[in-house]
């Protein structure tokens, strides 16, 4: 079988091949999940198809980085960033998209609750879409030297200098 969304491995047939976009798809963390047929995953299915549709998703984007810093951040204790996946659009965009399980992202990245759904019902996501990579990166940079600042305030000024 030539199929790239089948696992020989382990016998499988990948979520990503379930939808209209399996090449888009199959380098995430759930659209290389075997398929077992179950409701939500056809749910999942379909709203990735939607959402690939209504933003004119071309491709994922790997070569982008999010700093640790923001990714677990101190200052919003109850969130984190978590299954993050960044799209490019046929436009240039980037849309970028963190689903934490009920916890919003930190709110220095002002990341909105998505309308729509894109795993199962239950499941609340955040969408951005910014205007270009330059764009991305540059709202990157400036909300991690924020967040370290923050951070470091806290410090007692005799602790900020002990190597």
């Amino acid at each position: 079988m030539n199929n790239k969304n089948y696992d020989p491995i382990r016998n499988r047939v990948n979520l990503s091949s379930r939808t209209a976009y399996p090449e888009l798809y199959n380098n995430t963390y759930w659209g290389g999940s075997a398929y077992k047929g179950t409701q939500a995953e056809d749910e999942i299915c379909l709203n990735r198809c939607e959402l690939a549709e209504k933003f004119g998703l071309q491709s994922l984007w790997t070569r982008y980085d999010i700093p640790h810093v923001l990714r677990m951040s101190r200052t919003d204790t109850s969130t984190e960033m978590d299954h993050v996946e960044a799209y490019l659009t046929t436009a240039g965009n980037v849309l970028l998209i963190v689903s934490n399980y009920g916890y919003p992202p930190p709110s220095i990245l002002r990341i909105p609750e998505y309308s729509g759904k894109l795993y199962h019902t239950a499941a609340t996501s955040y969408v951005r879409l910014w205007v270009s990579r330059a764009a991305f990166r540059k709202h990157i940079k400036a909300a991690t030297e924020l967040t370290i600042l923050e951070e470091t305030a806290d410090f007692p000024p005799n602790i900020r200098n002990v190597h």
